[in-house]
């Protein structure tokens, strides 16, 4: 399936457990694994049993089928493919009778930023996507993976930064598949506020971009996404610092401009806000 995951630890999980603090966090890592599953195994899971807590699934066929049914929809997930799941959900994905094994890797994500992207880039791309052995999305997972049994991800904020930076591989798949395709207003949008969060972009520039007045962009794009245009600008503002504070070693008031503000004490004040702490101590 490709160099990324020629060295995968085989049949592993490792189960990420972030210091205190991390419930202020909006993406965290909760486990990742690469599993072998064969007749006999009982290997079933139901989207609705598996508590009241909201997580992601992205789960990766390496070889064999696996079979998964979301409301009535029911289809195979084969080698290349990975489902899209949330939970709780009505869901099942299952080993089927007639099939010898299903051989998987997966990344499970919670926090209320990691699930609203991970279920946006399922509405862009389906439940069931494929991807090539060599995307950016399969050897972040192989890396989170391999991160964590070795010991390399250790505090709630790199589990918070990778699991970030997976989702942004995720939503880089679903962007490309939206250029090749006519965009829906919602959508343009959305483009908008990615391409400029370095800029000031109120919610009449979102409007605009969507071509729809104030009043009734606001009220679609809360139907479509479940948050206010306000506060999707300010969590792709926050995501976006997330990683620049883990991944460079740019200076907090550059951040601050790339995130698009030009004071840094209030970027300081809004990120501490929003994910329980300072910059410098995010950054560790």
């Amino acid at each position: 399936m490709g160099d990324a995951l020629s060295d995968l630890p085989l049949r592993h999980t490792v189960f990420f457990r972030p210091d205190a603090g991390a419930e202020g966090l909006s993406t965290l890592l909760d486990d990742a694994g690469h599993e072998i599953r064969r007749p006999g195994d009982d290997y079933s899971w139901d989207g609705l049993k598996r508590g009241a807590d909201e997580h992601f699934i992205w789960q990766y066929t390496l070889a064999g089928r696996g079979r998964v049914r979301i409301g009535k929809a029911e289809q195979d997930v084969l080698p290349g493919e990975a489902m899209l799941l949330g939970v709780p959900e009505d869901h099942r994905y299952w080993l089927p009778d007639d099939s010898e094994r299903w051989e998987f890797l997966y990344v499970t994500l919670s926090g209320a930023e990691a699930v609203r992207l991970g279920l946006e880039a399922r509405n862009r791309l389906g439940p069931v996507v494929r991807h090539a052995a060599h995307a950016p999305v399969v050897r972040a997972a192989a890396a989170i993976l391999s991160g964590g049994l070795e010991g390399r991800i250790k505090t709630r904020y790199e589990t918070s930064a990778r699991a970030y930076g997976f989702l942004m591989d995720l939503m880089g798949e679903s962007n490309a598949t939206l250029r090749g395709r006519k965009t829906f207003p919602i959508e343009r949008a959305q483009e908008y506020c990615m391409a400029h969060l370095a800029e000031p972009i109120s919610v009449e520039d979102l409007a605009r971009a969507a071509d729809l007045s104030r009043w009734h962009f606001s009220r679609r794009f809360l139907a479509a996404t479940g948050v206010a245009p306000h506060q999707y600008i300010l969590d792709a503002r926050m995501a976006l610092a997330v990683y620049l504070l883990r991944n460079t070693r740019l200076a907090v008031k550059e951040v601050a401009h790339r995130c698009g503000y030009e004071d840094p004490s209030y970027f300081c004040k809004v990120f501490k806000t929003s994910q329980g702490a300072a910059p410098g101590e995010f950054r560790g």
